[in-house]
């Protein structure tokens, strides 16, 4: 993992391919596994906060 520095590049984040990603990492880790319509809205919520934040920075004016 990379040490996190200011910068000015923009970053996109991609929110369906975060949620692919982060199902298959929780597939990966259980040798496959089923989830609930609970826990993958929960994955959709998570993918949309960090999109949020990094697709979002500009607005924010810190």
């Amino acid at each position: 993992m990379s040490v996190i520095m200011p910068t000015n590049k923009q970053v996109r984040v991609d929110q369906i391919r975060l949620v692919c990603s982060i199902m298959k990492e929780i597939d990966e880790q259980n040798n496959g596994c089923f989830i609930t319509y609970e826990q993958m809205n929960t994955i959709i919520r998570a993918a949309n906060i960090i999109c949020d934040e990094f697709n979002n920075k500009d607005s924010k004016k810190e």
